[in-house]
């Protein structure tokens, strides 16, 4: 994932989600790896993405928790609202 500038998906608290780097993808910044000792503890990778765009990440709609993969083919991203800088 740290090859290249991908798109990203990224899912809110609020079971949202969202395009991130979607001109210009994104660039992995920085990141950890974490061994907890409980078993609430995170045993994995945080990684830090930065991506520089001109307007807010879109909304992805499509997928649902149990098939977080449905409808793909025809997700549809709908436009944060921002003021365009230009």
């Amino acid at each position: 994932m740290a090859y290249g500038r991908p798109h990203v998906i990224v899912q809110t608290f609020d079971d949202k989600f969202l395009l991130v780097g979607a001109e210009n993808g994104a660039d992995v910044t920085g990141g950890t790896a974490v061994t907890g000792t409980a078993m609430g503890d995170l045993n994995g990778y945080t990684l830090t993405l930065t991506a520089n765009e001109l307007r807010m990440p879109s909304f992805v709609d499509g997928g649902t928790d149990t098939d977080p993969f449905a409808g793909m083919s025809s997700a549809t991203a709908t436009e944060s609202t921002q003021r365009d800088p230009s």
